[in-house]
C-alpha cells in the first residue's frame, strides 16, 4: 500500500502514547524495540536546557553526562531509562536508528507532498517534527543489503541510517510538539521496508562518491574542493589525509573527526570557503556531521578551531589567508603540539553532579553496573559459585543469603569461559542448579580475517563484549579466568598495563549497568592480607568495587567459605559457608548453611597454619600452566617469567611441563622462538617436525586434560 496524504494539513490523531509524558514515552519506545537515548530540550524561553547561551542545536543534542558516547549509548533498559529521564524529567527523546535498524525518510522542503507522490512510499510510521508542514519523519526497517552508518541527502529529503532522530512528543526550539501522526507498531520489526529508490539511495551513499552539494556558496564548489586538497596534502599528516579521503568508521566520533580534520586545514591558513570545498568534494562531508547538519555546523566548528588556536598562539581569530603560506604544517602548529593529539579539558562541577543510588545484583556483595572480582584457590567451586549465581539470575530466585536482586525479573547471563567445557561442564552445572538455559550465552571464540577460531581477549575484544551485553540487555558478566583472557601485550603483574584492562572494562559496566564478575587464582604470597592474595597486579583488585574470596573453610575442610575483600559502595556482607555435593548428573551442587563469623583475613591466617595438608608447589605449577595456556600457545619466556611472578621456581615449572606441555621451536638458529602448548591442543602451526619436543612421561587423564575452547556445543 503506498501513502496518500490528500489534504495540505496534517490530521493528527490521538495515536498510542501522545498523551503520555516524555518518561512515559521514552519508556513505551523501549518496550516496542525503539532505542532511546535524553536529548536537550528547548525551554519556553527558546534557549537550550544545556545551558550554552549560543548553543546552535537547541534541543537536538544529547545529554551527555548521561550518554558521553551520544546515540552509541542509547538503550531499551526500562532501568537505564528510569534513571535517565528521572534525573532530567524534561529531556527530549532521541531514537537511535542503528541501535533501533532503522531507516527514516524525512522530507526538507514544504514542496515534499508531490515529490514523495511520484516516488512512492509504503504506508508506515509516520511523525511530525517541530518545523511544521514538510519536515515529517517516514520510519522503515534497515534492508538487510545496505550498509549501516551512512547520511545520504537529495534536494528534496534525507534518508538517515546512522546516528539520531528527535521524536515525538519533545519539544521543538519553535515552542511547537512532535506529533505522532500513525500509531505506533506494536514492535519495531513490524515496520514496512523501504521502498527500492531508497535502497537505492543508500547504497549509492556507501560508495564515496562525491555528493551533489547542498550549500549555494558556489556551484564548482566540489571541484575547487580538488584542487585545494591537492595543493596541500603533502603538509598534511597520513592520518587526517585518510580521513579525508576515505572519511570516519561507523563507530568513529565524528565531530572530534570533525574538529581534527578543520583543525589540520585552518592551520595551513585555508579560509572558511575553502574548507568547505573539500568537505564538498570528499568523503569527509558525506559521512560526517556537515552532511547532516549542513553549513551551519562546519561554520560553528571553524570558529571554535579558530578561536583555539588564537588562544594557543597568543592571536586574533582570523578567516582570512595570512601572506605567509610556505611553511610546513608542524611548523604552524608547534605553538600548540600535533593536531591529531589536541585534546580538550572535561571539567564537572560537583554541584552539577546528580547522587545515584547503587543498584544491586547481590546486595554488599555484586553491584550492577561495576567490576566485581572474585578470588580463590582450584578446586575451592569457584566455578561452581559463580553458575549457582548465573543461574539465580536468570530464573530471577533470591540469592544465597536469602535478599532479592535489583534486578525486575529473570536476566540474561553471558560467560565467557576458558578452562570449563560448554557440554561436560557449563551446561550440566546450570542445569543442576537449574538455570533457564536460553537466558545464559557464552562466547568461546571469535573468528579473524582469515578464518581461523581464537579466544576473545582483553582489552581489544571489549567492544564485542559489550555489543553482546547490550543486544542481549545481559546483566550477569562471568569472566573465568581473568589471566586467560589478557592480551598478550598485558603482563598480569604491570598496574599500568593491567589497567588498560581494566579501566575500559569498568566503563563497559557502567555503560550497560550490567555487573562484571572476574575470577582470579590465589598466589602462593601466604601470610599477607587478603586483598593482597589475588594472582596478578594489585591494580586488578584496585579497579575494582567489590572484592571477594572462596577459600576452604579453617574449621572444616569439607565446607568452603565465601567472605567479602572488598567494598566500596555498601557495608561489609558477612561471610556465608557453603559445601559442594555430588548431583545425581555427577556435578557439584552448592548447598548453602548460612553466615559465618569470621572474615576473609581470619580464614587465610588460620589456614596458613598448616590445619590442612597444603598442596605441593609441583601441583600448583601444574595448574598454573593450565590455566596461562589454556588460551593456547604462549612463547616459553612469557611463561617462565609469568611463573617467576606467582612465585614458582623455574625447576618446579619444569617438572610441572612433563606430560602436561609440549615445546617446540619457530624459526631456526639464533632467531628461533621457543614455545609452550597444552598437549590436547592440537598441532601447532608453523613449525617443524623435528623441533617438536613431545613428553615422553605417561600421566593419568586427569593431569593432561584441556579444554577444547572451540568446540561448538548447542544449548
Amino acid at each position: 500500500m503506498e501513502l496518500r496524504i490528500e489534504t495540505s494539513e496534517h490530521q493528527l490523531i490521538q495515536a498510542e502514547g501522545s498523551s503520555l509524558t516524555l518518561r512515559e514515552s521514552a519508556l513505551d519506545y523501549a518496550m516496542r524495540g525503539f532505542a532511546v537515548l535524553p536529548v536537550h530540550s528547548a525551554r519556553e524561553d527558546g534557549r537550550c536546557s544545556c545551558g550554552n547561551d549560543s548553543c546552535r542545536n537547541i534541543g537536538k543534542h544529547p545529554v551527555s553526562r548521561l550518554v558521553p558516547r551520544g546515540h552509541l549509548d542509547a538503550t531499551t533498559d526500562q532501568r537505564i531509562i528510569e534513571r535517565w529521564w528521572s534525573e532530567f524529567p524534561n529531556a527530549n527523546i532521541g531514537i537511535a536508528l542503528a541501535a533501533s535498524n532503522l531507516v527514516v525518510v524525512a522530507p526538507d522542503s514544504p514542496d515534499w507532498l508531490a515529490r514523495f507522490q511520484e516516488l512512492g512510499l509504503p504506508e508506515t510510521f509516520l511523525a511530525a517534527t517541530g518545523g511544521g508542514q514538510g519536515h515529517e519523519q517516514f520510519y522503515f526497517q534497515r534492508p538487510s543489503n545496505c550498509l549501516m552508518h551512512r547520511i545520504c541527502r537529495a534536494e528534496e529529503y534525507d534518508i538517515v541510517s546512522d546516528g539520531y532522530v528527535v521524536a515525538p512528543p519533545s519539544r521543538h526550539r519553535s515552542g511547537r510538539v512532535y506529533q505522532l501522526l500513525t500509531a505506533l507498531p506494536d514492535n519495531v520489526n513490524l515496520l514496512p521496508q523501504p521502498p527500492a529508490w531508497v535502497v537505492e539511495m543508500l547504497t549509492r551513499a556507501s560508495e564515496k562518491q562525491p555528493r551533489v552539494p547542498t550549500t549555494s556558496f558556489s556551484e564548482n564548489s566540489a571541484h575547487e574542493g580538488y584542487e585545494i586538497f591537492e595543493a596541500v596534502k603533502s603538509r598534511l599528516s597520513k592520518r587526517i589525509r585518510e580521513l579525508i579521503e576515505e572519511g570516519p568508521q561507523p563507530l568513529d566520533d565524528r565531530s572530534k573527526l570533525d574538529a581534527q580534520v578543520c583543525t589540520a586545514l585552518a592551520a595551513l591558513r585555508l579560509d572558511d570557503d575553502e574548507i568547505r570545498s573539500v568537505y564538498e568534494a570528499f568523503p569527509i562531508g558525506q559521512q560526517s556531521k556537515y552532511e547532516e547538519r549542513g553549513d551551519d555546523y562546519l561554520a560553528t566548528t571553524l570558529h571554535n578551531v579558530r578561536s583555539f588556536l588564537a588562544q594557543s598562539t597568543n592571536s586574533k581569530p582570523t578567516t582570512e589567508r595570512e601572506p605567509n603560506q610556505d611553511g610546513s604544517l608542524q611548523e604552524a602548529l608547534a605553538p600548540f603540539g600535533d593536531v591529531g593529539t589536541l585534546c580538550e579539558p572535561s571539567v564537572i562541577t560537583l554541584a552539577d553532579v546528580v547522587s545515584e543510588e547503587v543498584h544491586w545484583l547481590w546486595r554488599n556483595r555484586i553491584p550492577l553496573g561495576k567490576v566485581t572480582v572474585l578470588d580463590g584457590d582450584p578446586g575451592t567451586g569457584k566455578s561452581a559459585l559463580t553458575l549457582d549465581l548465573a543461574a539465580r539470575v536468570t530464573n530471577g530466585s533470591m540469592m544465597p543469603d536469602d535478599t532479592a536482586s535489583d534486578l525486575e525479573g529473570p536476566a540474561d547471563v553471558l560467560v565467557v569461559s576458558y578452562e570449563d567445557g560448554l557440554g561436560d561442564t557449563i551446561r550440566p552445572r546450570l542445569e543442576t542448579a537449574a538455570a533457564d538455559l536460553y537466558r545464559v550465552h557464552a562466547l568461546s571464540t571469535l573468528t579473524d580475517g582469515q578464518g581461523n577460531p581464537r579466544p576473545p581477549y582483553l582489552p581489544q575484544d571489549l567492544n564485542i563484549i559489550e555489543r553482546i551485553v547490550r543486544t542481549l540487555n545481559v546483566k550477569l558478566v562471568v569472566i573465568d579466568p581473568l589471566m586467560a583472557a589478557l592480551s598478550r601485550d598485558v603482563r598480569s603483574n604491570g598496574d599500568q598495563e593491567i589497567r588498560t584492562v581494566m579501566t575500559p572494562l569498568a566503563a563497559v559496566a557502567e555503560r550497560t549497568g550490567a555487573a562484571v564478575l572476574v575470577v582470579r587464582h590465589l598466589n602462593k604470597s601466604e601470610g599477607t592480607q587478603a586483598i593482597y592474595r589475588g594472582g596478578g597486579s594489585i591494580g586488578i583488585i584496585g579497579a575494582a568495587r567489590a572484592g571477594l574470596l572462596v577459600t576452604r573453610h579453617p574449621e572444616d575442610e569439607t565446607k568452603r567459605l565465601l567472605a567479602v575483600v572488598k567494598m566500596n559502595l555498601g557495608r561489609e556482607a558477612p561471610a556465608l559457608v557453603y559445601r559442594l555435593e555430588e548431583h545425581s548428573n555427577g556435578q557439584p551442587h552448592l548447598v548453602w548453611e548460612g553466615e559465618a563469623s569470621i572474615t576473609a583475613n581470619e580464614a587465610l591466617r588460620m589456614l596458613s597454619r598448616d590445619m590442612f595438608e597444603p598442596r605441593s608447589s609441583l601441583e600448583e605449577a601444574r595448574e598454573f600452566l593450565r590455566t596461562y595456556l589454556a588460551a593456547g600457545e604462549r612463547p616459553a619466556s612469557e611463561a617462565v617469567n609469568a611463573g617467576r611472578e606467582q612465585g614458582i621456581s623455574d625447576r618446579t615449572l619444569d617438572r610441572a611441563k612433563v606430560g602436561l606441555v609440549e615445546s617446540y621451536r619457530r624459526g631456526f638458529s639464533n632467531n628461533g622462538i621457543w614455545y609452550w602448548r597444552l598437549l590436547d591442543h592440537g598441532s601447532p602451526i608453523g613449525c617443524q617436525e623435528d623441533q617438536r619436543v613431545p613428553s615422553t612421561v605417561e600421566t593419568n587423564g586427569s593431569d593432561t586434560r584441556s579444554v577444547d575452547l572451540f568446540e561448538d556445543i548447542p544449548f
